[in-house]
């Protein structure tokens, strides 16, 4: 079929700032990936993510319950347009950064939250791994001393997120009716820290005055990728969907 939206769900890394009352803010040069794969695919995009957002109700800010992936799943009314829409998610950064969080909590609530979606009528979404965090410069400073805590989350939870979708009882056996696509951003982000896509991989573009042009900057903060690493992720999100055939 081909999707007639995209409607993604998430935190910083799919926030595009405040529309149709969802979102705080856009953190990149441009586009976030979402916006580049709705493009690609020549539909709307209702884009659902929260800077600052967990996996359960709550945001890493403050609030316990409110703009987390499960409160944006129990607010969302889309009614009739959740079974022609592509839904994509990307979560759980919020909850590891500081290296305190549960990788089976961090789980349970993303199936959790995706079963509510599918039993709302969700009909194929696209769920993406999480990205190696510490790669981000903000782990060759302040958060370095938990850079090796979170990227074993990192690699914990995504482990566990595959085995919870694809093992036996898992997500797509017990919701058959459900189109489900994996896009590795784990291995993406990985490759391109490694492969000489970006000149500058261990410092953020933002306010960089010795480099006034965006060319060859991974991160665009200490946090969160520049629109040309976002364009290298929808390009593979792409890739996974078939260009938005099934």
């Amino acid at each position: 079929m081909a999707f007639q939206r995209v409607i993604a769900f998430g935190d910083s890394f799919s926030d595009n700032g405040f529309s149709n009352g969802c979102g705080f803010n856009r953190l990149s040069n441009g586009p976030v990936w979402v916006e580049h794969l709705a493009a690609r695919l020549g539909v709307p995009l209702e884009d659902r993510a929260w800077c600052g957002a967990q996996s359960g109700l709550g945001n890493t800010s403050g609030p316990k319950d409110w703009s987390g992936f499960a409160w944006q799943v129990d607010t969302c009314d889309e009614g009739n347009a959740l079974p022609q829409a592509l839904c994509t998610m990307l979560i759980g950064i919020n909850d590891i950064y500081e290296g305190g969080a549960d990788a089976g909590d961090v789980v349970a609530n993303t199936i959790g939250a995706l079963a509510r979606l599918a039993d709302k009528g969700m009909r194929t979404c696209l769920v993406s791994t999480l990205p190696d965090i510490t790669l981000a410069p903000a782990y060759r400073g302040e958060y370095a001393h938990v850079k090796d805590v979170v990227a074993q989350l990192v690699v914990d939870i995504n482990a566990k997120l595959g085995a919870a979708l694809h093992g036996g009882g898992g997500f797509t056996q017990q919701y058959p009716e459900v189109t489900l696509h994996t896009v590795d951003a784990y291995g993406l982000f990985n490759t391109l820290a490694t492969s000489g896509a970006f000149k500058v991989t261990d410092s953020p573009w933002l306010g960089t005055y010795s480099y006034p042009k965006a060319n060859g900057f991974m991160w665009w903060d200490d946090w969160h990728p520049m629109t040309a690493t976002h364009r290298y992720f929808a390009d593979a999100a792409y890739g996974v969907i078939g260009g938005g055939k099934e």
